[in-house]
C-alpha cells in the first residue's frame, strides 16, 4: 500500500459500495455511488440514513434482503430503481460486531460509466470537513471500507510488468504474500484457462482507451487447488502525453462463497422447475385466496386445459358437482383442526366433458407471520385404479351371483335329473310284471317322455355349462340359414306341423358374433315358441324377422301362443322361473338366453298378453370387422 501516492484515488475507481449500519446509517460510499441519490441529498457518515435518501419502496426491497443475509450472509441479487437509474444490487453482511456493517454493490442494468467524474459529484469527504464532528476522516473510511469490505488490492506498472499486491489479495486465495511473484504474469498463471482469454481482451481494450474500466468474475486457483471466484475491477490512472498507459490499478473481492451459494440455488430451482415440469402427479399453485398461479403439464393433460385458462381459476370449479360438499367439509375440518394439509379422491370434469378420478392433497405454505403464503396441490390421476376396483367389484359381484346360481343349480338339477330317472325304474319294474303286449306300448310311450324330458335337462346343463365357461369366438354367421337349421331339428316336437312358420330377413351388412352363443339363443327362443304353442287355436303361428345393420342386429320372435302372465314378465328370465306347468321344463332356457346375451353386450325384452300374443325382442351387437 506504501506504493499507492493517494490512497483517496480508490474511491473513484472501485465498484459502486454503499456500506451502512444496522441501523442503515451509512458509513462509506464510493464516489461513483453520489449518482444513485438525488444532488441535494444531504450524506453525513453516522447521521444520514437510507431512508432519508432512497424511496420506501427501495428500503423495503433491502430490509428483505437485509434479513436473508443476517440468516444467510448473502441474498440473490434484486433489479431496484434509483435516482432514474435501473440498477442491480446486491447485499452482503461483512462485518457481525457490535451492531453489524452491510456492503451494498450496485451495478446499472444497462452500461454506464460506474467510474464517475470526483468533481461531479459530491463526497462523503466533502461531507467530513463541513462537519468536524464526523466519526471518520476520509482515510480512516476508506481503510474501513478495505478492511471491512476485505478487498484486495492491485497497483500496475505497465511499463516493467510489477504488480504490488496488498496482503489481502494473496490471503483470500490461500496464499502468504510472498508466495505470489510481484508480475503480472502471476496474475494470469492463477487465472483458470478458460477465463484467460476473456480477461486479456477485457484488458486490452480497456489500455487502449476503448472502455473506462474493467470488470470481471474469474475464476482463479487458490492454494488448495480449487478454483475461487474472484470480482476484479480496475482502471488506468496514468498515461503519457500520447496517451499510452502508464498505470493501472483495481481491487480483488472474493465473491466465491456468494457464487457458490448462487451456483447451489440456481441448481435447487432448477432441480425444483425439473420436478415440477417432468413429475407424473400433477402441481397446481394457488395464491393465499385459492386462485391459481401457474401448474405444471401433468396438469394441463389430466384437465384438457392450456396453463392461460387454468390461471386465475379456482380448482373447485372443475370439481364434479357430487364431490363439492365433501371437498368443501374437509378443507373446514382443515382449518378448524389448524392442520395445512388435506386429501380425498374425488371426480373431476375435463374440458371436453369427461369425467377423470383423481387423488387430490392440499398444502398450506404459511410465511414467517403464519399466513398463508400460497397453496399447493397435488392431483394424481387414479382412474385406471378406480376402474380396476369397479372391474373387481363387478367380478366378485359375478363370483357371489355364479356361487348362488351354482348351489342352486346343482340343487334343482339334481332333483330334475332323479325324477325322470325313478320313474323310468319303476316303469321298467311294471314292464317287466306285465303280460299284456298294449300295456307295454303305453308303458314304453311313458318311459319315452321321460327320456325325452331328461335329455331336454342335459342339453340345458351343457348349454349353461358352455354360457359360463366359454370364451368369446367370432365368425361370420347367416341367420336365415341358422334359423331354418334350428327349425329343422324341432320338426319332431308336439304340434310342429300345424303351426305357420315366416321367416324374414334385412341383412344390410353381413352378421359377426359367437355362433355357439347365437345357436343357444335361438334354440331356446324357438323350441319355447313351438312347445307353448296354443293347439287351440285354428292357425298358431311363429314370424320371426331378423334386420341386420353395420353395428347391430335385431331379431323379434312373435307368437300367438298361450302368453305369459303380467305378474310373471318380471321374473322370467330367473334361474328355474317356471311361468305355467302345462308342460314339462326346467326353467332355465330363458335364464340361459339372457346370460348368452350378457355375455355377447346384447339385451332382451319381452311383450306379452295372455293367450293372445308374445313378442321376445333380441339385440346383438354386430362385430362386423369394416
Amino acid at each position: 500500500m506504501n506504493n499507492f501516492e493517494n490512497r483517496e484515488k480508490l474511491s473513484v475507481y472501485l465498484p459502486d459500495i454503499i456500506i451502512f449500519d444496522s441501523e442503515y446509517r451509512l458509513v462509506w460510499m464510493t464516489d461513483s455511488s453520489m449518482k444513485y441519490f438525488p444532488e441535494d441529498a444531504e450524506l453525513q457518515p453516522e447521521v444520514t440514513t437510507l431512508s432519508t435518501v432512497i424511496s420506501p419502496q427501495n428500503l423495503k426491497t433491502i430490509s428483505v434482503l437485509k434479513k436473508s443475509c443476517d440468516q444467510y450472509s448473502y441474498c440473490e441479487p434484486q433489479l431496484i430503481n434509483m435516482n432514474g437509474f435501473e440498477v442491480e444490487f446486491s447485499l452482503e453482511k461483512i462485518c457481525n460486531k457490535g451492531a453489524g456493517l452491510y456492503r451494498m454493490q450496485l451495478k446499472p442494468v444497462h452500461s454506464q460509466s460506474l467510474c464517475g467524474d470526483k468533481d461531479k459529484y459530491k463526497t462523503l469527504t466533502s461531507a467530513q470537513n463541513s462537519n468536524p464532528n464526523a466519526l471518520f476522516d476520509s482515510q480512516q473510511r476508506l481503510q474501513l471500507a478495505l478492511d471491512a469490505g476485505q478487498l484486495g488490492i492491485w497497483d500496475w506498472n505497465i511499463e516493467t510488468n510489477a504488480v504490488v499486491y496488498n496482503p489481502r489479495w494473496a490471503e483470500m486465495l490461500g496464499y502468504q504474500p510472498h508466495e505470489v511473484p510481484p508480475t503480472v504474469d502471476s496474475f494470469f498463471g492463477l487465472l483458470h484457462p478458460e477465463d484467460v482469454e476473456i480477461m486479456s481482451k477485457l484488458v486490452s481494450e480497456h489500455l487502449n482507451g476503448n472502455t473506462s474500466f474493467f470488470e470481471a468474475e474469474l475464476r482463479m486457483m487458490g492454494a488448495d487447488g480449487e478454483y475461487k471466484w474472484i470480482y476484479d475491477r480496475g482502471m488506468v490512472v496514468s498515461r503519457d502525453k500520447n496517451g499510452k498507459a502508464l498505470r493501472a490499478a483495481g481491487i480483488h473481492v472474493y465473491i466465491h462463497d456468494n457464487k457458490k451459494a448462487s451456483q447451489a440455488l440456481s441448481e435447487s430451482e432448477q432441480r425444483f422447475r425439473n420436478i415440477f415440469r417432468y413429475n407424473s402427479i400433477g402441481i397446481v399453485i394457488t395464491d393465499p385466496k385459492g386462485k391459481i398461479l401457474d401448474v405444471n403439464p401433468k396438469v394441463i393433460e389430466i384437465l384438457g386445459y392450456t396453463s392461460d385458462e387454468l390461471k386465475g381459476m379456482l380448482p373447485i370449479m372443475f370439481s364434479h358437482p357430487d364431490d363439492i360438499p365433501e371437498e368443501k367439509r374437509r378443507s373446514a375440518e382443515m382449518f378448524s383442526n389448524g392442520s395445512d394439509f388435506f386429501q380425498m379422491e374425488k371426480r373431476y370434469i375435463r374440458k371436453d366433458g369427461s369425467i377423470i378420478w383423481a387423488h387430490f392433497s392440499l398444502t398450506l405454505i404459511r410465511d414467517e407471520n403464519n399466513g398463508i403464503q400460497m397453496a399447493i396441490g397435488l392431483l394424481e390421476d387414479i382412474s385406471e385404479k378406480k376402474e380396476a376396483e369397479e372391474q373387481l367389484k363387478k367380478q366378485n359381484l359375478a363370483l357371489l351371483k355364479m356361487n348362488e346360481e351354482l348351489n342352486n343349480f346343482v340343487y334343482r338339477t339334481s332333483h330334475d335329473l332323479r325324477s325322470p330317472l325313478t320313474s323310468l325304474m319303476g316303469l321298467v319294474n311294471i314292464i317287466e310284471n306285465e303280460e299284456k303286449h298294449s300295456e307295454r306300448a303305453n308303458y314304453l310311450k311313458l318311459m319315452l317322455n321321460q327320456l325325452s324330458y331328461l335329455d331336454g335337462v342335459i342339453r340345458e346343463i351343457i348349454d349353461y355349462r358352455k354360457i359360463a365357461a366359454g370364451e368369446t369366438t367370432v365368425s361370420q354367421i347367416c341367420l336365415k340359414s341358422k334359423v331354418e337349421e334350428i327349425m329343422d331339428r324341432l320338426q319332431f316336437l308336439p304340434n310342429y306341423e300345424l303351426i305357420d312358420k315366416q321367416i324374414s330377413a334385412k341383412e344390410e351388412v353381413p352378421f359377426y358374433s359367437d355362433d355357439t352363443k347365437v345357436n343357444i339363443i335361438l334354440n331356446n327362443l324357438l323350441s319355447n315358441a313351438i312347445k307353448y304353442s296354443d293347439k287351440t287355436k285354428a292357425s298358431p303361428y311363429i314370424h320371426i324377422h331378423i334386420h341386420t345393420t353395420k353395428t347391430m342386429t335385431m331379431i323379434e320372435f312373435t307368437d300367438n301362443g298361450i302368453g305369459i302372465k303380467d305378474e310373471y314378465l318380471p321374473d322370467i328370465f330367473k334361474m328355474f322361473f317356471r311361468a305355467t306347468s302345462k308342460q314339462n321344463g326346467t326353467g332355465l332356457g330363458l335364464y340361459i338366453v339372457k346370460e348368452a346375451l350378457e355375455k355377447l353386450n346384447g339385451s332382451i325384452t319381452v311383450s306379452s298378453s295372455l293367450n293372445e300374443e308374445t313378442c321376445f325382442k333380441v339385440l346383438i351387437p354386430n362385430q362386423f370387422p369394416g
